[in-house]
C-alpha cells in the first residue's frame, strides 16, 4: 500500500534511483513495524520506541547536515538517502530487540485458522491506523490533484512545512509506544486502565506539543529557509497553520494508544472516519471556494480534524471508564 501510494504521488519524471530508494525504505519500514507489533504482543514496546527514535534521529542528522554539504541539485538525493538510512537503522534496532525474546522477522508460516483469527482481531487496529494517517496526509493529495492552477507548487510548499512539523512526532510516538504495555498490563490485572498514568502522559504530551506549536509558528520562515531552502520560505504561512495541529496530534498519540489498550478499537475507527470525513469536506470547500488560500484552509482543517479526533478519544475513554465502574 505504501509503495502504491508513493507511485501515485510521485511526479512522472521522477528519477528511477529515488524510486528505488523509496521502495527499499518503505519495505524496511513495514518490516520494522511488523516486528514492533510482535513486541507489542509481548507487552514490550521499548524496542519500537528505540527503533523509531533511532530512525528519526538518523534521518534528521544525515539529511539535515547532508543538504548543507552538497550542491542544491543533489540535495534531494541526500534527503532520500537519509530517509533510507534511517529506516535501515530502525530495522536493525527492531531486530536486535526481538532476538532476545525469541521473535523473528521470518517466522514459520501460520495455519489458516490462526490467520483468520488474527485478521478478525487485528483489522480494526489496522484500519484505524490507516485512517489516522490519512486524516493528516489527504490534504497534500487534494491540493495537488484538485487545485485548478498551481496545485503542484502549493502542494510542494505545504508538504515542506508538513514534513518539518512531522519530524517531531517521533517524541510523542515513543512515549505512546512505551506506555502501551503498562496500560495493557494494568487493564488485565485490574479490569480498567490506569487513568492516573494516562492523565499525566496526556498533559505532558499536550504541553510539549503546545510549546512545539508556538516554536513552529514563531520561527516558521527561518526554519523553512534553513532546513528546506530559501525557495520554500513562501510556505511559512502553511507551516504556521499546521502549527495549531501539533498539541492535538501529540495528545492523540497517548489517547489513541489508550483506546487500543482498552479494546475499544472499533469505536476508535468510527472516530477516525469522522475526522477524515471532516478533513476531506473542509479541504474540498477551501479548494473550490477559496483556491488562493487553499493551503491555509488545509492547515486549519487538519487542526480541526485532530481536535475532533481528540474529542472522540476522550468520549470513548469516558464511556469505557463509566462502563467499568457500573459493572
Amino acid at each position: 500500500m505504501g509503495v502504491l501510494g508513493w507511485l501515485y504521488l510521485a511526479p512522472p519524471d521522477f528519477p528511477i534511483v529515488l524510486h528505488g530508494m523509496m521502495f527499499l525504505a518503505i519495505l524496511m519500514q513495514g518490516t520494522s513495524q511488523l516486528g514492533a507489533s510482535g513486541l507489542r504482543g509481548l507487552e514490550d514496546a521499548r524496542g519500537e520506541a528505540w527503533a523509531r527514535t533511532g530512525a528519526r534521529f538518523t534521518f534528521a542528522i544525515v539529511g539535515g547536515f547532508g543538504v548543507w554539504l552538497v550542491a542544491e541539485e543533489q540535495a534531494l538525493y541526500v534527503a532520500f538517502l537519509a530517509f533510507l538510512m534511517g529506516e535501515i537503522v530502525g530495522l536493525i534496532l527492531t531486530h536486535r530487540w526481538m532476538k532476545p525474546v525469541g521473535l523473528s522477522l521470518l517466522p514459520n508460516r501460520p495455519t489458516k485458522p490462526t490467520l483468520k483469527a488474527t485478521f478478525l482481531e487485528a483489522w480494526p487496529f489496522a484500519a484505524a491506523g490507516i485512517l489516522g494517517t490519512m486524516v493528516f496526509r489527504i490534504d497534500v493529495v487534494m491540493l495537488r490533484e484538485m487545485l485548478p492552477q498551481g496545485g503542484d507548487e502549493m502542494a510542494g510548499l505545504y508538504g515542506a512545512g508538513y514534513r518539518l512539523m512531522e519530524s517531531g512526532h517521533f517524541l510523542a510516538a515513543s512515549v505512546a509506544a512505551a506506555m502501551f504495555p503498562a496500560l495493557v498490563r494494568r487493564r488485565s490485572e485490574e479490569g480498567t486502565l490506569p487513568f492516573d498514568i494516562l492523565k499525566r502522559a496526556s498533559i505532558g504530551l499536550f504541553s510539549v506539543g503546545f510549546c512545539g506549536g508556538i516554536f513552529l509558528f514563531i520561527l516558521a520562515d527561518p526554519l523553512l529557509s534553513l532546513l528546506a531552502g530559501a525557495e520554500f520560505s513562501s510556505g511559512a504561512p502553511y507551516l504556521q497553520a499546521l502549527a495549531f495541529t501539533v498539541p492535538f496530534t501529540f495528545v492523540n498519540f497517548a489517547l489513541g494508544t489508550a483506546v487500543f489498550a482498552c479494546r475499544r478499537e472499533v469505536w476508535g475507527l468510527f472516530g477516525a472516519l469522522l475526522a477524515l470525513g471532516l478533513n476531506v469536506v473542509g479541504n474540498a470547500y477551501g479548494i473550490i471556494y477559496h483556491p488562493e488560500h487553499a493551503g491555509l484552509w488545509a492547515g486549519a482543517m487538519s487542526a480541526v480534524s485532530e481536535l475532533l479526533l481528540t474529542c472522540s478519544h476522550l468520549v470513548i475513554l469516558g464511556l469505557h471508564r463509566r462502563a467499568v465502574r457500573t459493572t
